[in-house]
């Protein structure tokens, strides 16, 4: 480990083929036209997580607003890949330490985390993170919505 700390940026269409390369699946035009906000949905914003001057990893970050009004600001954080030469590089953990001091997140900022199915993750519980949701999903479908 060179002890360089990890640089975080918001991806651009340049980094479509990197992210893409992480993903390995989707379409490679479709990330570009993602990352130059071509779509509707500005509220999820992808960055880049990068350590010895190389992409480490990625990751999306929603913004769900308000619940009702007067209740934090919750932001869904989604979508993070992890370049496997990386493990080991405590990148998870500076992602975290960047979120409570870039959007207050565990602070004025509840973090809404989509993980796998494991029950308690060590990188959750460290941090004072509690399972608060049962994710449910209604899979898209080939053949569309059934009748």
């Amino acid at each position: 480990m060179t002890g360089q700390r990890a640089k975080f940026r918001r991806a651009v269409p340049d980094d479509a083929d990197t992210l893409w390369s992480l993903y390995l699946c989707g379409d490679r035009d479709e990330l570009a036209w993602r990352l130059a906000g071509a779509d509707m949905e500005r509220s999820t914003v992808y960055h880049v997580v990068e350590l010895d001057s190389e992409v480490a990893a990625v990751f999306a970050l929603t913004e769900l607003g308000r619940l009702r009004p007067g209740s934090p600001r919750r932001v869904l954080l989604h979508e993070i890949k992890l370049k496997p030469s990386f493990r080991g590089r405590n990148v998870p953990e500076d992602v975290f330490t960047w979120l409570a001091q870039t959007i207050g997140a565990g602070g004025e900022t509840d973090l809404i985390v989509l993980a796998p199915p494991v029950e308690n993750p060590p990188l959750m519980a460290d941090r004072g993170m509690v399972k608060a949701y049962h994710v449910f999903k209604w899979p898209a479908s080939a053949e569309g919505v059934p009748s």
